[in-house]
């Protein structure tokens, strides 16, 4: 499959979830809207979930870990770079449609599960670098800390659907900074 067969079938992919959400999300309605065949996009997604997994990672930028010296600045960065992103609001309604439909289907909670624990990995690498730093908790645990830092932000955001102004995000940062911290 070429880079532009696979850019069609992306596309058409994200059209189509953002149309008809998960539950109209299918390869054989792709393959009717953007006329690739059907064998052609197995051969490259084995499944729906799989192209679902991929075709939402794909709208999603990958950020590089900061190292400003400090992990209240470099959250601030890290965030900072996510609230300014285009498009946050469809992201939003595309994410809760695939949260929604994981909850009652096994194969997707878990390839869910794996890309936000892939998305996690730049919050990790910087308490990862302030506990060399010295700045965290002893015996903190870097996953509950990941939890601890962006769970009021998803929580705000993906629920509430709460915009964010940049002292929102600084108050939220300082509290959870405050929790993990020395």
């Amino acid at each position: 499959m070429t880079r532009g067969t696979q850019r069609t079938v992306r596309d058409t992919a994200l059209e189509l979830l953002i149309a008809q959400g998960v539950a109209g999300f299918s390869i054989e309605e792709i393959h009717r809207r953007c006329g690739v065949a059907k064998t052609t996009i197995y051969r490259y997604w084995p499944s729906v979930h799989d192209l679902l997994i991929d075709t939402v990672d794909s709208q999603i930028q990958h950020l590089p870990t900061p190292d400003t010296g400090t992990l209240r600045s470099d959250l601030g960065a890290l965030f900072g770079q996510v609230m300014s992103m285009p498009e946050l609001a469809s992201k939003r309604r595309m994410m809760l449609g695939l949260f929604q439909a994981a909850t009652d289907d096994p194969p997707l909670r878990d390839a869910l599960n794996a890309l936000t624990r892939e998305r996690s990995e730049p919050v990790r690498n910087v308490l990862r670098q302030a506990l060399s730093r010295g700045e965290l908790r002893d015996q903190i645990d870097i996953d509950h800390a990941v939890n601890v830092i962006e769970g009021p932000i998803i929580y705000r955001y993906m629920v509430r659907g709460d915009t964010f102004r940049p002292d929102d995000l600084d108050a939220i940062l300082d509290i959870v900074t405050a929790a993990v911290t020395k």
